[in-house]
This record gives structure tokens, sequence and C-alpha cells, in this order.
């Protein structure tokens, strides 16, 4: 690869390469992120340590391919293709099978290098290991599932630390252990268990039986004298660990032949600043002031620092109002070491608050002295909104789920200790915790849709729709309701109406939850009107209703998930999810709905969808 073929003007109005031309060769070796270089074949040219460590290289990189790491083929094919396509990946999620021999999950983020004449020469890039927030999420996801199928280790032990429950996928450590349910646990695991149960918190510690290594989960359970344990064997990852181990002495041989290399980079650092300046995450260099040395093209683009200002001002004047305030942050920084990263969430107050994840790292010089930082950053903002919504998301569910589970508690209770209750007040209480679990059910059921949507793992038919035949059939299942509510049906539909396509059942679900509403907050004596009309430009259905309307506080929220508008003085029932349904569903289908409404002048919903044919055809 002829590296003396680089246009030297990209690298801006400060040139570090010339008055030092190992400036940027030690950056790319010592900056704390997995940092590689490929040919056009994939194959290695160039490794950080960072690098080497990861992969296990050792003895050099010569003849070393990324491609041949990548165990999927489908998605090496796919990752090349787009870097050749698009000339930059981000963050592509690929099964890495290491040198040592140990399988990784990774992050890969890569760019194209071309020569003067643009043909591609190769590839620079970072390599993320996510192995075990991998294995983290999938020992998280299967706590959510029913023990007896879980693939992972489930048991329960009392507070007299007798084994009381275990799934099948628990004999493997049962057995090593020598103990089955009903016996006490050995002395070992006993004495975790007892001490997690006295101080009533969550804790994890390994174990290593019969040759196999177990994280343990202790779990205590809320108002019980019991608590859960889950299992993860980790046994392949601490052997990956002692084996990255022993290759250290290796390692040190490798450092000795990137002295040898590092010569040939000398020539190079004009062409490894371009590299720096492109990478897919925000890079900045400082040297010991804190004043910046350099920031690549998408550091400017964070900061909002426009054409080559920022170059030479001080770090603290690129960030502003943000927190940590400048002179915490100063102080972070400075306590960088070149051998381990510092990892700094920084919130950005102004012009728009943002959240940076900064990870930090000293640098060296010839001399082995700290000579600056080196800061990549990248925007999480988006990440952190999704962190609150989780929260926001387990809080209504908690909310909405006590009151049922509160009234099932109480009469259930209640049916226990009165043993001289009549008949009919017996049968009332039952009614009322059948009516509580159906609501249960209700909620479990839309929740699980609601995932099913937003996941994609509903599987929608694509077929043609008879726009009568679905009204039809809706109506005909609500009409006992609506009979019992006292209350006028209408029907406003088209002679000739164009067919959408979509799934039937889907489809008939919308109408039914928007049909539910119209019923519950209509008074009896209304008029509940189900209209459909529609041309080549698409299909509108519309339900309107004379009921108490919906204020305009509450219209533009109506589509979120648990949102239920405020009615002083009056309670109906429903999980909060309908509307949010009717939302996921419409949008599957290419669609839209709106909502127009006026307290005391009744609501009308508008639902538009794509049509495949003209009307009549």
């Amino acid at each position: 690869m002829d590296l003396a073929r680089l246009n030297i003007e990209m690298c801006g109005s400060v040139n570090l390469c010339d008055s030092d031309p190992d400036h940027y060769r030690r950056i790319f070796l010592q900056v704390a992120e997995p940092w590689f270089m490929v040919d056009s074949a994939g194959r290695f040219i160039e490794l950080n340590s960072a690098a080497v460590r990861l992969l296990g290289i050792g003895l050099g990189c010569d003849g070393i391919s990324l491609a041949e790491m990548i165990t999927d083929r489908a998605l090496r094919e796919d990752f090349f293709r787009r870097l050749e396509q698009e000339g930059f990946v981000r963050e592509a999620r690929l099964t890495l099978d290491t040198f040592n021999g140990v399988v990784i999950d990774a992050l890969v983020t890569a760019t194209i290098i071309r020569d003067a004449n643009g043909a591609i020469e190769g590839y620079f890039g970072s390599i993320r290991d996510v192995t075990l927030e991998t294995q983290m999420c999938t020992l998280l996801a299967s706590m959510a599932r029913f023990p007896a199928v879980d693939p992972n280790p489930v048991m329960r032990v009392n507070d007299a630390g007798v084994l009381t429950y275990a799934n099948t996928a628990s004999a493997p450590l049962l057995e090593a252990w020598s103990v089955q349910v009903g016996r006490p646990l050995p002395s070992e695991p006993l004495e975790r268990v007892c001490g997690c149960l006295a101080d009533n918190l969550v804790c994890q510690f390994e174990l290593t039986v019969a040759g196999h290594t177990w994280l343990i989960v202790c779990a205590p359970v809320a108002g019980e004298k019991y608590l859960n344990l889950y299992g993860l064997d980790i046994t392949a990852r601490r052997e990956a660990e002692i084996e990255v181990g022993r290759q250290a002495s290796e390692l040190a041989l490798a450092n000795e032949q990137l002295k040898t290399v590092n010569e040939r980079l000398n020539q190079e650092a004009k062409r490894l600043e371009l590299i720096v300046r492109g990478i897919g995450d925000g890079v900045i260099v400082t040297d010991l002031d804190h004043r910046v040395t350099m920031m690549n093209h998408i550091a400017r683009g964070l900061l909002e620092v426009t054409g080559q200002a920022g170059t030479g001002s001080m770090l603290a004047s690129l960030f502003g109002d943000c927190t940590p305030p400048p002179a915490r942050l100063k102080e972070m920084l400075e306590a960088c070491q070149p051998d381990r990263a510092e990892e700094i969430m920084l919130v950005l107050h102004e012009p728009c608050p943002r959240t940076l994840r900064i990870v930090a790292s000293a640098w060296v010089d010839p001399a082995c002295r700290i000579a600056g930082r080196v800061l990549i950053l990248r925007d999480v903002t988006r990440e952190r909104e999704i962190d609150q919504f989780k929260t926001d998301f387990v809080g209504s569910v908690s909310h909405i789920l006590r009151t049922p589970l509160t009234s099932i508690k109480g009469f259930t209770k209640a049916l226990r200790q009165d043993g001289a209750m009549t008949e009919s007040l017996r049968n009332q209480f039952l009614d009322i915790i059948d009516q509580e679990t159906q609501r249960l059910e209700a909620l479990i059921e839309d929740m699980l849709e609601i995932s099913r949507l937003e996941s994609g793992r509903m599987k929608m038919e694509r077929r043609l729709i008879e726009i009568p035949t679905l009204i039809e059939a809706a109506c005909t299942m609500l009409s006992p309701v609506i009979e019992s509510s006292a209350l006028t049906l209408k029907l406003e539909i088209a002679e000739s109406l164009p067919r959408p396509i979509g799934d039937l059942e889907a489809l008939k679900r919308v109408l039914i939850n928007i049909l539910s509403n119209a019923i519950k907050f209509t008074p009896p004596g209304g008029t509940i009107t189900v209209g459909a009309s529609g041309d080549h430009d698409g299909l509108t259905l519309t339900v309107t209703d004379t009921g108490i309307g919906i204020s305009q506080t509450d219209l533009p929220h109506v589509f979120e998930r648990f949102y239920r508008a405020h009615r002083p003085g009056m309670e109906v029932a429903g999980t909060g999810l309908g509307l949010a349904i009717v939302h996921e569903i419409i949008e599957r289908h290419g669609g839209s709905v709106e909502i127009g409404s006026e307290l005391g002048y009744g609501t009308v919903v508008l639902v538009k969808l794509p049509v495949k044919d003209s009307p009549g055809s």
C-alpha cells in the first residue's frame, strides 16, 4: 500500500506531523479502544495493542484475515459490500472467531482507505467487545420466561437453606453439588444465600464446581422467606481470560515487532491523521495543558464547531455549559492513565441538551511521559431517552397492575376468613375476582401485542380487504354491548370502495378498539356512526360518536401507552393500550390515524389506508 500518495492538504490548518512525525503513530498504538488497519482483501496490516489483546493475534498479524474471523458468511459479505458502497460502516454487530479460538460478539466500525486515484487500498476501523453484555442480556431475558423451560439453571431456596425448586437446566449444577430438591445446599453456596436473605439484597457470586465456573445471581422475593437463584455457565469466558494472560509474553515480543513497524509508519503519519479524522466516532487530541491539537469532523459536528475552529482552543471552551462542569471535567481527564481508559458521561445544556459518552485515555511521548489525552466522543442522547422510557414503562405497568391485584388479594382474604359468608355474597366476591383477573389478562395480552408489533415479530397477512365485510364483522361482535348500552349504531358506507392490502384480523382489531372506546364514553341514548369512503388516493374509515369528548389537553397524548384521559368523577375500565395498538397496526399498514374531539360534543376518529385497486374493480 503506497502511503506517500496522500493529499496532506486535508489534514487541516495545524499539521502536527511536520513537528513530530511520531505523534499520530503513538495515538494509534496507545488509544484505549481496539483499532485496526486491513488491506483490500481484509488481511490485517496493523493493530494497536488493545486490538492485539482482544483478537489474540500474538506473534504479529501477517497473513491473518479479519474477513476469515467473521463466522457468519452472510454478515461478512454484507459488511464488506456496505463498506464498498457507502464508504463507511458504523457499529456492525459481528461474531468474531479470534486467533486464540475464543468467539466474541463485537461492534465493528470501519471506513475505506483510497489511493490518489480513488481505488480501494484497505480499511481502517475499531472493534468493541460486547460479549459479556450479550450474555447478561440473555440471562436477564431468560429470567422473564417460565423457569421450567429456561435454558439456564433456575432454583428456589427457603430461609432454612433448603432447595425447594429446580428446573431441568439445574441438573448439572445440582449433580456436582450432590444435592436434590428438599435437601439443604452445600456449605459454600449456603453461606452466600443466607447472607443474601439476611441483607434482603440482590447479589451475585462465582462458584467453581466440577471444573465449571458458574455465575450465580441471588434475588430475594419481597415479603417472602425465600429467594430465587439464577445461574449462568461462564467457564468458557474465564478460560479465555486465562489464555489471554498466558499470551502476555507473546504480546511483549509483538511490541518489539511493532517498534520495527513504527519506522515505516513515520512516513504515514499524515495519512494516519486523515484516518483519525475520518473515524466514525468523534476524536479529540489534547496536549498536557488541555489545548486541542486535533479533532475530526465528527467531533466538530457533535460540538457544533464550524470549519477549522476549535484546533488550538482550550478543551473546556468547546463544551460550554455542561455537566460535570469544566473544572470537574479537567480533574477527571488529568486522572487518566495510558493503561486505563476513563468513561465520562457529559451532558451539554446548550444550544440543545445532549448527552455524550466520552472514553478518555492518556498518550505518552517516546520517553514514556504523559503528553496529552485522547477523547473518543459518541452521542448517546437517544440511548438515554430509551432508558428513561423503560423506567417510565415499568412505573406505568406497576401502577396499573396494583389496582386489580389489590382487589383480588382483598376479596380472596375475605373468602378465606369468613366461613359464615352467604352464598350470594361469596358469588359476588368471586365475580369481582373474575373481573379483575380478566383485567389483568387483557393488560398482559395488550402488552404482548404491543411488543410483537414494535419488534416486528407479529406476522401480517397481506391480502385484499373487503371493507364492508370488515365493518360487519366488528359491528356484529360488539352489537350486544351496543344494545345493552342503549346506543344507536349507524353505518354510512359508500357503495363502491377501493380495497386496501392488509391483515384482516389486525384491521378488525383496530375497528373493535375504536368502537369500544366510543361505546365506553357515549351515554345511553347516544349515537355511534361508522363511515367508509375512498378513491384511488386511499381509503378513509371514520368512527363518530356523540359522547363526552376529549379535552384539548389530553388530545395530543391519546396514542401514548397507558395514557388515560382525566375525567373527574368517572372511572372507566381499560388498559390504556387500545389506541396505542391501533396506532402501531395502522402504521404497519402504511396508513395514518387521527382523532378530533371537543368536551361535551363527541369524538371522531379517522383511519386512512393506502389502496391496491380503484373503486369497483
